[in-house]
């Protein structure tokens, strides 16, 4: 049973190869609502700005063997220089290592080349969800 402590520790492993990781003020906070129902999020700040637009994180639910992605956002400044990208890529390295066979989101928004944020997903091997607004990528694929 994944408790909230591997949970963290599998997370703060991974995000430490993201290159805006190693200069920050971060946090990472689980609760496990109840066995089998995690809540794990990151958030970090710039240490010497604390304005949205330093503020970076990611917020999951887990459950059935599935990593929810609730939210994921970067800074505005940061956009367009691969971060997004490799901050997706780390989530899905958590949600494998926390053994999650796929990762799903409900896309919004447009990314910084004014892309769908699912058309952006879609290109890096998401899928949609039949019947549904939401998006997933296998992980067993992978």
């Amino acid at each position: 049973m994944l408790t909230e402590q591997q949970a963290v520790e599998a997370a703060e492993w991974h995000m430490r190869s993201w290159k805006l990781f190693r200069t920050k003020k971060h946090t990472f906070t689980a609760k496990l609502f109840e066995p089998g129902k995690l809540y794990l999020g990151f958030s970090n700040t710039d240490e010497e700005r604390s304005s949205d637009d330093s503020y970076a994180s990611w917020k999951a639910n887990i459950y059935g063997g599935v990593f929810y992605l609730l939210s994921i956002s970067i800074p505005q400044r940061r956009r367009g220089r691969g971060h997004g990208g490799a901050l997706y890529k780390i989530c899905e390295k958590i949600a494998a290592d926390l053994g999650c066979h796929r990762i799903q989101q409900t896309p919004s928004g447009w990314s910084m080349t004014g892309k769908s944020r699912r058309v952006y997903l879609h290109q890096r091997g998401w899928l949609d969800v039949p019947g549904s607004s939401e998006v997933f990528k296998d992980l067993r694929r992978e």
